[in-house]
């Protein structure tokens, strides 16, 4: 079970946009409305985590479209931005190229692991000062966390509840649980973004 096997969800909007899930099992529908100025663009995301993308229609520019998903905005409950989900690649180029609206676009082409396995690291997903959920369509029945910096002072915190502290791991430390925990745990640093691991095991 590893980072390898593992094929994220896209889609090409407007030929020259490629949206790409960065979140297992959280595959947010993308669609672009009008209504916003050109320079403004933003994003909103409903509690499912599907995103819109509030543009000008016909003016914004396809490297507006990517700031707003980069710079995000709170979803309804305030855990995750837009480009915690997603990311966005434009076609060398086309930048500068406008955007109309869109209607709902789902991503499509997954492959991973199967449904009683979830796997993340600082290349899928890279922890923040704040804490980062990582949700899994299963009950965990085994957790494994790894902080995999050999020295320094970068340390991985974890919450279960994505508000307290719970632990720590520091340079070289790895935690498992070996009992049913949920179907969601939070991860964040304290000093510095370390390289990281998290592995779960569905009941």
């Amino acid at each position: 079970m590893s980072n390898n096997t593992v094929t994220f969800p896209s889609v090409v909007i407007q030929s020259y946009m490629t949206f790409t899930a960065k979140r297992w099992g959280q595959f947010p529908t993308i669609t672009i409305v009008g209504g916003a100025v050109a320079g403004q663009e933003y994003c909103t995301m409903a509690p499912n985590w599907d995103i819109t993308i509030h543009i000008a229609n016909g003016v914004s520019t396809m490297a507006q479209v990517k700031a707003a998903v980069e710079a995000g905005s709170p979803s309804l409950n305030n855990t995750s931005v837009a480009g915690d989900l997603v990311s966005l690649a434009i076609t060398p180029t086309h930048g500068t190229d406008t955007v109309a609206t869109e209607s709902v676009t789902s991503l499509a082409g997954a492959v991973g692991l199967d449904t009683e396995g979830f796997y993340s690291d600082q290349s899928i997903v890279a922890l923040t000062a704040s804490f980062v959920p990582f949700a899994y369509p299963f009950i965990s029945r085994v957790i494994t966390i790894t902080n995999d910096e050999t020295t320094g002072s970068n340390t991985v915190a974890f919450s279960f509840d994505g508000t307290n502290l719970h632990g720590t791991l520091s340079a070289g430390q790895a935690i498992t649980w070996d009992v049913t925990t949920g179907k969601i745990i939070w991860l964040k640093y304290l000093t510095g973004a370390p390289k990281y691991r998290l592995l779960v095991k569905g009941d």
